[in-house]
């Protein structure tokens, strides 16, 4: 069944796939030879106990982020409700940057097919409260050039507006700064977070630095938000790709394309007001096509680039509590560094 996937359900090759199912069956061995489970046992595990207990479920389930989650994980938490009328899930098309391949036809098959649901309502929430109207004006254009080049999703495709009056900044910046620099914004500045691809780039920005290390990947950054946002090496990552779309040059099948314009979506609505994507590698045809929502600048001045602010220490202390509470302990514990507690305090803090 594997093997046979179809494309938009997959963004690898038959001989790719070949492989993967080989590693998969050897580590599924190796749970079992170890008496280990993974999280696609344990919500097995889970799903059969809750099919046969009547009893401890709930009036009640909300769900965010459902993007992120298996379809067989939804379904076991469609096995937690008393009255299947009560469930109310919430999940972002545009923030699936998780191989789960969420679409929002498939989750409503799940409640119709296997609930026996014909009620099933749909609502799309169009307005963004977060962001200021200069990063809801870029997304939009980001849509726009995703339907261009994928073709429009009735269902997941749609603008967005902003109730912000807040107008904010988006620059970009040929990187003109050293790492231990750039790592150094963030020990006085409680509202920047940087923020990359992937763990190889994150790897590569903070491997011997002796500065902060307070550095996200888009997937950790997830349910998180500041008032400003780095972006370093987003788009010069994936050069090659964004060529492939800007040119309409499609070697690649569309679920792994959507997956770039999901990743800059997500980094740029992290942001409340400015975002500053750093590159190491410009490309020339996005900035083009962003020419109106982009300013481009060459030199690394602080104050031009609304760095110049300082914060408090009770203000890093509160982003540390915010990181901790989402479970962020590693970044949380240079929060608390930031915050310049003593010692006693800092063990009594991350203790």
């Amino acid at each position: 069944m594997y093997l046979n996937l179809p494309n938009r359900y997959s963004i690898f090759t038959y001989e790719e796939k070949v492989i993967i199912y080989d590693i998969a069956q050897r580590y599924q061995q190796w749970l079992e030879s170890n008496n280990k489970f993974d999280e696609n046992d344990i919500v097995r595990i889970a799903l059969s106990k809750a099919i046969k207990e009547k009893n401890n479920k709930f009036d009640y389930i909300i769900c965010d982020e459902i993007q992120d989650l298996t379809e067989l994980q939804i379904y076991f938490l469609l096995k937690l409700v008393n009255n299947k009328n009560n469930i109310l899930f919430c999940g972002d098309f545009n923030q699936t940057i998780n191989p789960t391949f969420f679409d929002t036809g498939r989750v409503e098959a799940i409640y119709k097919i296997y609930n026996g649901m014909s009620n099933f309502k749909e609502h799309i929430i169009k307005t963004n409260y977060r962001s200021s109207k200069s990063i809801v004006k870029f997304t939009n254009k980001l849509t726009s050039l995703k339907i261009y080049v994928l073709g429009k999703s009735k269902r997941n495709d749609y603008l967005e507006k902003s109730v912000r009056d807040s107008l904010g900044n988006i620059r970009l910046i040929k990187n003109c700064i050293s790492k231990d620099e750039l790592l150094s914004i963030l020990k006085k500045r409680a509202y920047v977070d940087i923020i990359v691809s992937d763990e190889e780039e994150k790897y590569n920005l903070i491997n011997n630095s002796k500065e902060n290390k307070l550095v996200f990947t888009v997937s950790d950054y997830k349910g998180l938000e500041n008032e400003y946002i780095i972006g370093y090496n987003i788009i010069s990552k994936f050069k090659d790709k964004w060529n492939e779309i800007l040119h309409k040059k499609i070697d690649s099948n569309n679920n792994e394309l959507r997956y770039y314009f999901n990743l800059l979506y997500v980094l740029v609505t992290r942001a409340r007001n400015n975002i500053l994507l750093i590159e190491d590698d410009f490309n020339e045809e996005l900035i083009k096509y962003f020419k109106d929502d982009i300013e481009v600048v060459n030199e690394f001045d602080y104050k031009k680039l609304g760095l110049d602010r300082i914060s408090t220490k009770d203000e890093h202390y509160k982003k540390a509590i915010r990181l901790e509470n989402n479970k962020q302990y590693i970044q949380a514990i240079e929060s608390y560094k930031n915050a310049d507690l003593n010692e006693n305090e800092l063990k009594q803090e991350v203790g």
